[in-house]
């Protein structure tokens, strides 16, 4: 080892830093400083890391947006995940992507800090966030036992109607709709466990948001959702926190004025204008328990509106809102109609 390498280990180590090392085909081929541990990869089995298996698709980046990313964004911060050797998912690390030369060696290589800059971890902000997880929790415990009980239901059926095997193919695509709601539902509960600003895909983001809000029992079985998103937006970066908070608490607000035993009819769309993003959530069909005087609340970033009292009695939480609105520079307008309830997201361009 020499005084260069020993130097360039201590400043890692003393940043509480890692750096991974690729040669020009994209396989890892080093770790320091020496001797570290990322999260389970050590040196000894560093062949077994595939930069798109352990990495890209856990960002949910292609292969083509990556080399535009380093042709244009290269030494830019970013929050990104890694996959560990036993196939868990590390949480949204800062990370610099450095391009051949950058770092003194022929290959790409990324600066990984292990320890993000965060403001206390503990707050009402969060303290609402894991509220809104767990009213989700027992609809995704149900949305789990229910494909599991079709499985092997049709298991043991195929028992007895060999060499029938027509419900294979049910058996396998239950078993695909089991893993892809897992993994939505994990993806989603780790972008929320940090407040960083990150990239988001707005449509991937209510793709998600909807599979999600079928965890909710009324929405699952008495709301016909249509998603209509637009290809024309933006990029946009900011608090994946904020704005799943903002959206779920904006659902759930609008979930006290339906009759949980009737049908509806919902849309989630995306689009933009004048450089604003907008999200839209509607659902139309016959109200319930409407406060008084309910109509359109609007609630904006660095503006102080004080709705009437009755809509605050029934669960507009105005602090979490505005908490959400200062990570996510925007405008929450929601309208309460006897035939038809809604929300809009403004996102502001940053």
């Amino acid at each position: 080892m020499t005084a260069t390498s020993t130097l360039h280990d201590i400043l890692l180590s003393t940043g509480k830093m890692v750096l991974l090392q690729f040669n020009s085909q994209g396989k890892l081929e080093s770790i320091s400083p020496a001797g570290a541990n990322f999260y389970g990869w050590i040196d000894s089995n560093l062949d077994k890391f595939n930069l798109t298996n352990h990495f890209l698709n856990q960002n949910e980046i292609s292969a083509e947006t990556f080399r535009e990313m380093l042709k244009s964004d290269s030494q830019k911060e970013r929050l990104l995940s890694w996959q560990t050797p036993d196939g868990e998912t590390t949480p949204p690390l800062p990370v610099t992507w450095l391009r051949p030369g950058e770092s003194g060696n022929e290959g790409i290589a990324a600066l990984v800090k292990l320890e993000r800059n965060s403001a206390a971890s503990k707050n009402d902000f969060m303290d609402k966030i894991l509220q809104q997880q767990a009213h989700f929790l027992p609809g995704f415990i149900h949305n789990l036992n229910t494909p599991l009980g079709t499985m092997f239901g049709r298991a043991e059926l195929l028992r007895f109607k060999y060499p029938d095997l027509a419900d294979l193919g049910e058996i396998i695509d239950t078993g695909y709709q089991l893993q892809q709601t897992i993994s939505g539902f994990n993806k989603k509960i780790n972008r929320e466990r940090y407040q960083e600003t990150i990239d988001i895909s707005i449509n991937q983001f209510l793709e998600e948001s909807k599979t999600h809000l079928r965890s909710d029992l009324f929405f699952k079985h008495h709301v016909e959702c249509q998603l209509n998103l637009s290809d024309e937006l933006p990029p946009y970066s900011g608090s994946y926190a904020a704005l799943s908070g903002l959206f779920m608490e904006a659902y759930l607000f609008l979930h006290r004025f339906v009759d949980e035993d009737k049908n509806y009819q919902g849309s989630v769309r995306s689009s933009t204008e004048a450089g604003t993003i907008l999200i839209d959530f509607e659902i139309t069909g016959e109200s319930a328990n409407l406060p008084n005087g309910a109509g359109k609340i609007t609630l904006e970033t660095g503006k102080a509106n004080k709705p009437n009292d009755d809509a605050a009695e029934y669960g507009l939480d105005l602090n979490f809102f505005h908490t959400c609105l200062t990570h996510l520079p925007g405008k929450l307008s929601l309208d309460l109609g006897e035939e038809n309830l809604s929300f809009q997201i403004s996102l502001y361009s940053q």
